[in-house]
C-alpha cells in the first residue's frame, strides 16, 4: 500500500499562489533560528494559520518536513515576515517533491523499533528541548514525532530522558493495539539508558525494552534540526528505503 497527498499538495500550491515557484532542496535553511521577537513585519493571521494547517494536514504522509512545520507552527498568535518565509519555503520543498509518499509492503513481521533524541535547549525563546522520534512496526513506519517538551531540562542526559518517557507511552500504547491482534513484538530504542521491567505497568510485565545505540546519521535527525543539503542527500538512502519515502507508485493514494 502507497500513502501519497499529491493531489491535495498540487491544490495547496495553486491556493497560496505558490504553484510557479522554483523548489528548493531542504524544508528549512541549515541553522535556521526562528524567534516571536523577531522585528520583521507582522502578517495575516490567518492565513498563516490556514498554511499551518494545511502543513500539518501533508505530515500524515510527509515525516520530512514534521520538523520543519513544528518549528513555523510555534509563531501562529504573532506570525512576522520570517516565518512566513520559512512557511513557503516549505511549500517550494514539497513542490519539488510532490511524488514522495510512504510504502507499506506486505509484511508478517510485527517488532516494534523505535529511534529516539533530544535536541537540547535549541527554542531560543524558552530554552526549552525538542523531542524526536520514529516508531517501526516491522520495516515500515506507522509514527512519528518531532515536539518541543513541556519543560526546560536543565541537562542533555534529562533531555534524552524525556524524550524516552514520551517514546516508552507511545510504544506501549501500540503494544497495547498489537495484543488485541494476538500480536507479541520486540522493542528497541536507540538512547543508551536501559528501561527494565519494574518501570512498566503489570500489564507490559512479560515484556521489556532492549536499548540500543546508533549514530545521528541513521537515527532521527530528520525529526530535530534543519539539515543541510549535503547532509540530507547523504541520509537519503536511508530515509528512501528504511522509512520507505519513495516516489509514488500507480497504487493507493491518501488525499
Amino acid at each position: 500500500m502507497f500513502l501519497s497527498q499529491e493531489k491535495y499538495l498540487k491544490e495547496m500550491l495553486k491556493r497560496f499562489q505558490i504553484e510557479d515557484a522554483t523548489p528548493v532542496s531542504t524544508p528549512m535553511v541549515s541553522g535556521c533560528k526562528l524567534s516571536k521577537d523577531d522585528t520583521s513585519p507582522e502578517v495575516d493571521q490567518r492565513l498563516y494559520r490556514s498554511m499551518i494547517g494545511s502543513l500539518l494536514y501533508i505530515t500524515a504522509s510527509r515525516p520530512d518536513i514534521m520538523h520543519a512545520v513544528g518549528m513555523v507552527g510555534r509563531f501562529q498568535a504573532t506570525p512576522k515576515q520570517s516565518h512566513l518565509l520559512v512557511v513557503k519555503r516549505i511549500f517550494k520543498y514539497l513542490k519539488g517533491t510532490l511524488s514522495y509518499g510512504l510504502w507499506y509492503p506486505r509484511n508478517q513481521n510485527s517488532q516494534v523499533i523505535t529511534y529516539s533524541d533530544a535536541d537540547w535547549a535549541n527554542c531560543v525563546n524558552e530554552r526549552k528541548s525538542t523531542s524526536g522520534g520514529a516508531f517501526f512496526l516491522g520495516e515500515s513506519l506507522v509514527s512519528w514525532l518531532s515536539k518541543k517538551q513541556s519543560s526546560i531540562s536543565l541537562s542533555t542526559t534529562e533531555a534524552e530522558y524525556t524524550v524516552v518517557a514520551t517514546c516508552c507511552t507511545q510504544i506501549l500504547w501500540m503494544v497495547q493495539c498489537l495484543a488485541v491482534f494476538s500480536l507479541h513484538p520486540s522493542h528497541y530504542l536507540s538512547p543508551t539508558i536501559y528501561i527494565f521491567t519494574y518501570l512498566l505497568p503489570p500489564l507490559f510485565v512479560f515484556y521489556f525494552l532492549c536499548t540500543l545505540y546508533v549514530s545521528h546519521s541513521t537515527s532521527n535527525s530528520i525529526f530535530l534540526y534543519p539539515l543541510p543539503p549535503s547532509t540530507l542527500s547523504s541520509l537519503s538512502l536511508y530515509i528512501y528505503t528504511y522509512i520507505s519515502l519513495i516516489h509514488s507508485p500507480t497504487s493507493l493514494y491518501l488525499q
